[in-house]
């Protein structure tokens, strides 16, 4: 963390593409959009995730803090009450997978798909992580673990900025471990960054067709365009408590640390 201020914000988590088409290359890779679009997956890689566990792994003491995504604990419009919190309990994740229909069928130990094209196909994504960011690095290594236990395998691969650019433009990722930006500390500072109101929002790019945006998704849009158009700070609030309501519930990134 030396390059950054005291007065800085940080969080660490995981993010999702929900991008149908956009560098969806064959038919793994739209199983794989379609899994990410599915809540209950969401919230099962949540369960899944011992946020407590990584953040003193990475650094001891009262420092960081389990996270759920979306606001820091630490910004000034953070409301606590607001906050969905999937807490660590991999035998939730396990009854989660098992109802979308991911089972170990096999007894390998990884989760197959039970049906559509991928069927019988074992559920193997791919995690990024970056070159610049160790900390990145380190979550990804301990997700390796910490997911496998569940039954969800992941490959990750550490990349450099330039890649990184590269593959957010064409849109072909599953999952990367991502350094918030100061946006989740003060909105106002990049207000774009909060939903999808462009259509080169990281992660769900809009391609040669429309988008097909979930409905939370939607919700999300219409609580930041609101909020771009009011300055009083009373009802900014409340948007924001909307929004981390609706954000973290969805579990639309997954925090980790803060």
């Amino acid at each position: 963390f030396a390059d950054h201020t005291d007065d800085e914000l940080l969080g660490y988590g995981v993010e999702f593409n929900f991008a149908e088409e956009v560098g969806a290359a064959d038919d793994r890779d739209k199983a794989v959009r379609q899994l990410s679009r599915n809540v209950k997956f969401r919230q099962a890689l949540s369960y899944a995730t011992d946020r407590d566990g990584i953040a003193q792994a990475i650094m001891r003491g009262p420092f960081l803090r389990g996270y759920a995504g979306g606001l820091y604990p630490g910004s000034p419009l953070f409301d606590k009450e607001s906050v969905v919190y999937y807490p660590y309990d991999p035998e939730s994740a396990k009854i989660l997978l098992d109802e979308i229909g991911l089972k170990d069928s096999n007894g390998d130990g990884v989760r197959e798909w039970s049906d559509g094209p991928q069927k019988g196909k074992d559920v193997v994504l791919q995690l990024l992580a970056s070159e610049d960011a160790a900390e990145t690095q380190s979550v990804a290594e301990a997700l390796v673990n910490q997911w496998a236990a569940v039954g969800v395998k992941l490959n990750t691969r550490v990349i450099n900025s330039t890649t990184g650019t590269e593959i957010n433009n064409t849109g072909n990722w599953d999952l990367r471990v991502y350094r918030g930006g100061q946006n989740w500390g003060l909105p106002q500072v990049n207000i774009t960054a909060m939903a999808p109101l462009t259509k080169t929002y990281g992660t769900h790019r809009e391609g040669d067709t429309p988008r097909v945006m979930m409905d939370f998704e939607k919700q999300l849009v219409e609580i930041i365009e609101k909020y771009r158009l009011t300055f009083d700070s009373a009802g900014r609030a409340d948007l924001m408590k909307q929004y981390q309501k609706i954000f973290t519930e969805n579990v639309y990134h997954m925090g980790v640390f803060s």
